[in-house]
């Protein structure tokens, strides 16, 4: 047993079948009712066309009567030609019908989508998928509708359209319906690369034509589509901008460095910069510039000056002894014992008489 078979036999299949079937006669006037009231005027014309006939064999018939009678005559084979021609046509859309309800073809429909979507060309599956997805919205707020083609497992594209264009379905409706809203927003596509995937090259003409087509679902009534609509989440925001506030205030209350502040939330630079800013745009924190950790920045040599001139003025001592005992480098103590001398200076310098 083949795969095809397999899904034919299927419960989910047969499932699906009956759904269609009930679908397509709920949303679909039975064409037999149609047909039957069609034959029904056709025969009341074919009577007052022999009752007239037989009028105009009269030769007493006056004039202006035999002129009307002619003219009804002559209306009334015409009406009865259209009356034909559009009996022809729903016989013709019954049977069509029919073809694109039976489990076979439905089943060899899907198959070919599933092995399209199994496959890694995306042009074809785009022009498949075109026969079952009429569009896909989104707005700015997120959300996001898909509306879906009930007749897309039913015909391929030329039946479809031939199914669309049924001569019972009343193309001549003065309301606009969804399905007209929104293809008055649309625009022809670009035609596909389609490769080998469909049967012969008609096919695959009549589908690449059928899924560039904008309005290809124009002449279809809303009760054929369905609509799932689905909502973005809103993105969780960045470190930088949930950090915003922590950071500026942390930057400010311990009028702290960029430096300082990179290390202590172990964080890059630009991170911080751009949580600073987020902070200064959304909360109204200004905690940029170099003027937020200006009166706090440490001068080591200066504030450390006479200390580090009383530890030299010891017996023994030495660079390398005081670079241990501060923590400092040679640069450092030596900048700091020449600050020593000059603050000395300045006390001597205040302190003396005039």
């Amino acid at each position: 047993m083949n795969h095809k078979s397999k899904l034919i036999e299927s419960d989910e299949f047969n499932e699906l079948a009956k759904l269609i079937q009930k679908q397509f006669e709920e949303d679909c006037p039975e064409l037999s009712v149609k047909m039957s009231n069609l034959q029904s005027e056709l025969k009341q014309l074919e009577r007052l066309r022999q009752g007239w006939q037989h009028s105009l064999g009269n030769p007493d018939l006056p004039l202006e009567t035999r002129s009307t009678l002619e003219q009804d005559l002559a209306n009334a084979v015409k009406q009865g030609h259209k009356i034909e021609t559009r009996i022809s046509e729903l016989e013709s859309a019954s049977s069509k019908t029919q073809a694109a309800l039976d489990p076979e073809a439905i089943a060899e429909r899907l198959d070919h989508l599933a092995k399209l979507l199994e496959g890694d060309h995306a042009s074809a599956m785009n022009v498949a998928l075109s026969q079952h997805i009429e569009g896909i919205y989104c707005d700015g707020t997120g959300k996001v509708v898909v509306r879906m083609c009930r007749l897309g497992a039913l015909a391929n594209p030329e039946e479809m359209l031939q199914l669309l264009a049924r001569p019972d379905v009343d193309l001549l409706d003065g309301q606009e319906t969804r399905t007209e809203e929104i293809q008055n927003r649309g625009r022809r596509r670009t035609r596909r690369n389609l490769g080998d995937h469909f049967e012969d090259d008609d096919v695959a003409d009549f589908a690449n034509d059928f899924a560039v087509d904008p309005y290809r679902y124009s002449q279809l009534g809303d009760e054929w589509f369905t609509e799932d609509v689905f909502h973005i989440p809103d993105r969780p925001p960045c470190w930088s901008a949930a950090h915003a506030r922590e950071v500026a205030e942390y930057r400010l209350d311990n009028e702290a460095s960029m430096e300082e502040t990179v290390d202590h939330f172990k964080k890059t630079m630009p991170t911080i910069r751009k949580a600073l800013k987020y902070a200064k745009e959304h909360h109204g924190i200004d905690a940029l510039g170099k003027a937020i950790s200006q009166p706090s920045r440490r001068y080591w040599a200066k504030d450390h000056a006479l200390q580090v001139a009383q530890f030299f003025r010891r017996p023994g001592a030495s660079v390398k002894k005081a670079e241990a005992v501060f923590g400092k480098s040679q640069p450092t103590l030596a900048k700091a014992k020449r600050l020593a001398v000059e603050i000395e200076k300045s006390k001597e310098t205040t302190s003396s008489p005039d």
